[in-house]
Parts: structure tokens; sequence; C-alpha cells
């Protein structure tokens, strides 16, 4: 059995994105897509509180923007995490 695991762009694709800080990591989440048509929500906190996430959500056009996009939430300060 084969599986094809070709991504076929457009499409639809998340980013769960983690931090210490609730409000600073959805302002970086807004600074970062601030020209693109997308869609957040908040997400769980860890069992302590001491991490906090958001899901984003967008139509992205090929691998070199989801690429570029996944970069820079990865090299954010404010954020520690990136699925």
């Amino acid at each position: 059995m084969t599986r094809n695991n070709k991504i076929n762009y457009p499409c639809l694709w998340s980013y769960r994105v983690i931090g210490p800080d609730k409000g600073l990591v959805k302002t970086a989440v807004l600074e970062i897509f601030c020209d693109l048509n997308y869609s957040l929500r908040p997400g769980n906190a860890s069992r302590t509180g001491k991490y906090h996430s958001w899901g984003v959500s967008l139509e992205v056009k090929d691998q070199a923007q989801r690429d570029i996009l996944f970069q820079r939430l990865s090299s954010h300060p404010d954020i520690k995490v990136v699925i």
C-alpha cells in the first residue's frame, strides 16, 4: 500500500503557536500575519499555566509561503514552540 503525501496548493494550513505570555504570543501572530486573511483562536494553557497556545489557520499559496510563515513564527522571541 502506498500513500500519496503530496500537498496540493493552495490549501488550508494551521499552526499551533505556544509561548509563556498569552498576550505577547497573540501580538506576535498579529504582527506576522497582518497582511493575510487568517483566523486566530485561543488554545489551551498548560496545566501549570506557564504556557499558552493559539491556533492560526489560513490558506497558503505554496510551500515557500508556508515555510516563510513557519520561520517567522519560530524566530519570534515571544514564541517558544510552533507546531
